[in-house]
């Protein structure tokens, strides 16, 4: 290539991206490292149960402005999978998932301490499927699409490094045989660990911005479970016989975690991320014809909510008004025959004041969660409203 032709070429790069030429001339590189945590949900269409997969994740990002920026995501989870067939008893066997994912990340918040970005990636999952029984590996791939959502929050130690608090995201992963036999499976992601920053620190201070940290608790005012299964048996004569079952709460839900807030971002608006540990309370029961129960069986079944909410606070008093809206995640395990959903969208309404340095927000929530899959015999109530109370500094 001559020197006028690259000349050319980089004209016309600049013209493309006048805002990102413009903003840096030397992009920096931030490289992430540390533990990352795949939540599986039960998958219907082969079987699977829901597994929890322990690992590692790395991501490469060039920055080519202080706010935008390519990320090559790298991730390996392993454990094991428990997949149900039709007549015999469960086969369980290890499971190997290694993604590669690629896309833009932008920081929506950038000052002394604190970055918060947002992420979209797509690429492909790698599974060892060779370790499946053959029913099911002709149904899928090895290498699959796969597709990542979400954003982190990271705390700067130093110029060059910094702590990835947490890092949420809405796995996705489409399977299938054919164009008309494709599926989503819809996943749970986490990950935490360190960035190093090369060049310049892209950490600047801000005005009026702070970063809070604190606990947030309260109690749940619906019930978690409320669902009816019909079904029968064969009977050892030939008949059949009628079932039915219930999946319940006897009590409300307590929940309790730690939350953190970064802003202002723009006037009264901020982020509020927290991490709520919901032990959801469950009975399962047999009804008989006339509609009493019998074989009562108390239950638990534990969940970790993940809402990542925009927070706007009315006016400037020492007494403010807030509305919240934004995506909910959830984990879960123990799971006594229940499968809840992984995602879901959650708005509230709340009040903060203070008292000397400390923050009191009572806050009422309300989250619609993603259906449950049909063949979970203790579905959750979609509709949940919680009462929580937040103390921040």
């Amino acid at each position: 290539m001559t020197l006028k032709s690259s000349r050319s070429v980089v004209a016309v790069f600049v013209s493309l991206f006048p805002l990102i030429a413009a903003a840096q001339e030397t992009p920096k590189m931030e490289v992430f490292g540390g533990y990352s945590y795949l939540s599986l949900t039960q998958q219907p269409r082969l079987n699977f149960k829901s597994a929890t997969l322990n690992g590692w994740k790395a991501s490469v990002k060039l920055n080519f402005t202080p706010r935008i920026g390519m990320l090559a995501d790298f991730s390996g989870h392993y454990g094991q999978l428990v997949l149900t067939p039709y007549l015999l008893s469960d086969i369980s066997t290890s499971r190997r998932q290694h993604t590669y994912l690629f896309g833009p990340e932008v920081r929506i918040l950038k000052n002394r301490r604190v970055g918060l970005n947002v992420r979209a990636l797509i690429g492909v999952a790698q599974t060892n499927n060779s370790a499946l029984p053959r029913r099911v590996v002709f149904r899928l791939a090895n290498n699959v699409f796969a597709a990542a959502f979400g954003g982190s929050v990271d705390y700067r130690i130093t110029d060059r490094l910094s702590y990835r608090i947490i890092e949420p995201e809405l796995f996705v992963m489409r399977f299938g045989s054919g164009a008309t036999d494709n599926w989503q499976h819809y996943n749970l992601r986490i990950s935490s660990g360190i960035v190093f920053t090369s060049g310049k620190s892209s950490y600047h201070g801000s005005s009026g911005r702070r970063f809070s940290f604190g606990v947030i608790g309260g109690a749940a005012l619906t019930d978690a479970f409320g669902h009816e299964n019909s079904g029968f048996f064969f009977l050892p004569g030939g008949g059949i016989q009628p079932t039915r079952s219930r999946a319940y709460s006897t009590l409300k839900d307590y929940a309790i975690g730690a939350m953190v807030d970064v802003g202002p971002l723009w006037r009264g608006l901020s982020v509020e991320i927290d991490a709520l540990y919901r032990p959801m309370n469950l009975t399962m029961a047999g009804v008989r014809p006339d509609g009493s129960l019998h074989s009562i069986s108390p239950a638990t079944v534990v969940t970790w909510e993940l809402p990542v909410l925009a927070k706007y606070r009315f006016g400037s008093g020492s007494v403010k008004p807030f509305i919240e809206a934004g995506p909910s995640f959830r984990s879960s395990g123990n799971l006594n025959d229940a499968e809840p959903s992984t995602y879901g969208g959650t708005a509230g309404l709340g009040v903060e004041t203070r008292f000397l340095k400390l923050r009191i927000a009572p806050v009422l929530r309300y989250t619609h969660w993603a259906a449950d899959p049909d063949f979970a015999t203790s579905r959750t109530k979609r509709n949940q409203v919680e009462a929580l109370i937040g103390l921040s500094f």
